[in-house]
Order: C-alpha cells, then structure tokens, then sequence
C-alpha cells in the first residue's frame, strides 16, 4: 500500500514536471513559427496533453506491481481535471472538456496497463 501511494504521488509530480516541459516546448514553437499562443491550443490539447498521459502512463506502468491502470489513472486525475474546475464556460464547451480530459486519463491508464503487461511478461522468464 505504501508503495502504491508512493507511485500515485510521484505519478502527479512527474505529471507536473512533464507538463512544464511541454509549455516549455510551446513557447519555443510560438518564438520559431511567430504565431500567438491561442492558435496553438490545438497543439496542446491534441497533441501535447496525449504525450504527456502517455509519459505519465509509461512511468507508473513500469513502477507498479499491480493496478497499474488505476494507479495512472489516480495520477492524472488532478492534472487533467483542473482546467475543468478553473474557469466558466457554457455548458457545450464543459461537457467537451471533461470528455477531453477523461479521454486523457483513459489514454495514461492504457499506456500504463500495456507497459505493465510488457514488463511483468519479461521479467518473469
């Protein structure tokens, strides 16, 4: 139980961190391209945030011993529920952000089941 903790914990940080790099990432590209940070949300939200559960997922699928999906999942909830929760919108627009943010979390729970699989199959023989 303890290390689960541990993982979920480090899940979030490693979240954040990965998170961070990647506005990192979009800033460069606005410098080199010279287009205005709205029109690169798409980027983010299409690109940027999938990678990112994907590296989450990654990480927490090769450091748990069971329920790796649950774990990932408990990792990224804080990170892909917080713009929700930030701002008002209408309500089509929530409703497609919760959908996005869920499919994100769906995405690292994935991830970190498949990595799981993957490792447990290998270091058994």
């Amino acid at each position: 139980m303890p290390r689960q903790i541990l993982i979920v914990l480090l899940g979030v940080v490693l979240t954040y961190l990965v998170t961070v790099a990647g506005g990192y990432f979009v800033y460069h590209i606005e410098l080199s391209t010279g287009r205005p940070e709205p029109k690169l949300g798409a980027l983010v939200r299409y690109v940027v945030s999938p990678v990112i559960a994907v590296i989450v997922g990654s990480v927490v699928g090769v450091l748990a011993k069971r329920q790796a999906g649950v774990l990932a999942a408990l990792s990224l909830m804080p990170w892909a529920l917080a713009p929700v929760f930030s701002r008002r919108l209408n309500a089509l627009h929530e409703t497609i952000l919760v959908l996005l943010s869920l499919s994100y979390v769906l995405v690292g729970a994935v991830v970190a089941q498949l990595v799981f699989r993957l490792h447990t199959r290998t270091n058994v023989t």
